[in-house]
């Protein structure tokens, strides 16, 4: 990997972070000594459909639900907000965008996962819809799904944020 692909891949996942609880933050520091920075760029894609999900699914989340819809809503529009804003009509200063659900999570939602949650997160992403596209997940993505959210729960309990690890019980998708 030359110093470009490098730097925008830093880049890459910075943006992803933004997308993340701030719980992640410290989370993609610590595993950064022990994984590749695609690895982690995968995680974070992983982690942000998870939570996308949890916001939507699980009752620990119900209180973000309406801002995660209203965030979606204006990510919708974004394109046509965009378009305004070019020929005029709306002035940029004019727009407020909502904040991102993530900032709303705080360690009572992560401790409200249960292992149902995330036995019921590897069943939806066999298939889903995400910005129009229908994306499917063999088991290896699945497994690589379950790795990013157990790396991610043994790094809360090894920093004793949470005292019980969802993943645990899970077994991971067998790979043929």
């Amino acid at each position: 990997m030359d110093i470009n692909d490098n730097t925008q891949n830093n880049e890459r996942l910075r943006k992803l972070l933004l997308k993340l609880p701030d719980l992640c933050y410290d989370f993609f520091i610590a595993v950064s000594t022990n994984t590749s920075l695609l690895t982690r760029i995968n995680y974070a894609n992983d982690l942000i459909i998870f939570f996308d999900y949890l916001y939507l699914q699980c009752d620990g989340f119900e209180d973000i639900r309406h801002y995660y819809e209203e965030y979606t809503a204006f990510q919708s529009k974004l394109a046509e907000i965009e378009a305004m804003v070019k020929e005029g009509s709306i002035d940029e200063n004019e727009i407020h965008p909502p904040t991102h659900p993530s900032q709303y999570v705080n360690i009572s939602h992560i401790e409200s996962i249960t292992t149902k949650d995330i036995e019921e997160f590897l069943q939806f992403t066999s298939v889903y819809t995400k910005d129009g596209r229908t994306i499917t997940n063999s088991n290896s993505g699945k497994k690589r799904k379950l790795s990013a959210i157990s790396s991610f729960f043994t790094y809360l309990i090894k920093h004793r944020l949470v005292k019980e690890d969802p993943t645990n019980i899970i077994d991971s998708p067998k790979i043929k």
